[in-house]
């Protein structure tokens, strides 16, 4: 069964997982692993303004990532773990990178050493989202198979 056959179902399993591995990933790296860092870093940007909105927009963004995940792991023709991580480590390095340079671009304070340990970060963090992404995968697909 191609990983693009599955039913919906294990797909939203898909997602749901990828969502919650994203943000706890994040919870990690934003809290005991680099809180104080990256609150100094983050509030170069603006004072943080937390409530609802802060919320919302954090999600929607795990909510891309993740779903930019499961989309380019189902869309893999040979969806083994080493390619689907790479997917994700692709995915951790565009949004990002991404979000890093530009605000390199727009912030002369935005340091070159955050850049990199924030950049290699989510790029581990992506590898290994895909990876368990793609070993769901292919427990689906081995439940989807048998016969009822």
């Amino acid at each position: 069964m191609a990983p693009s056959a599955l039913p919906a179902r294990h797909i939203a399993l898909l997602w749901i997982i990828s969502f919650v591995l994203v943000g706890v990933g994040n919870a990690v790296t934003h809290g005991p692993l680099g809180g104080r860092f990256m609150t100094e870093a983050l509030a170069l940007l603006a004072p943080p303004t937390g409530g609802v909105n802060t919320g919302i927009w954090i999600g929607i963004v795990w909510a891309m990532i993740a779903s930019a995940t499961v989309y380019f792991a189902l869309r893999e023709r040979s969806p083994t773990i080493g390619r689907i991580a790479g997917v994700g480590a692709w995915v951790g390095l565009l949004v990002d990178g991404s979000w890093n340079f530009i605000n390199q671009a727009n912030y002369s304070q935005w340091s070159n050493t955050l850049i990199v340990v924030d950049v290699i970060w989510h790029v581990l963090h992506g590898a290994a989202v895909g990876a368990v992404v793609a070993w769901l995968m292919q427990v689906l697909q081995r439940q989807a198979s048998r016969p009822a």
